[in-house]
């Protein structure tokens, strides 16, 4: 079953303002999602990223989503 996709949207966006920022997994745990909802995730996250809402950032050996 996929996850409501503005719902999705406003949390990514919500857990990436705050320091700092979130990880696809962090946002995979937090929903308890299945393969098909984890690949919901990271085309959104892609998705926000093109968008210029979102950019990565390498922290230590993990990548961290923040908000531009």
């Amino acid at each position: 079953m996929k996850l409501n996709q503005l719902m999705l949207e406003a949390d990514i966006l919500d857990l990436a303002a705050f320091s700092p920022g979130t990880t696809y997994h962090q946002v995979c745990d937090a929903y308890q999602a299945t393969a098909v909802q984890k690949m919901q995730i990271d085309r959104t996250l892609q998705k926000l990223r093109r968008s210029g809402k979102i950019k990565w950032e390498r922290r230590g050996p993990s990548i961290v989503w923040v908000r531009v």
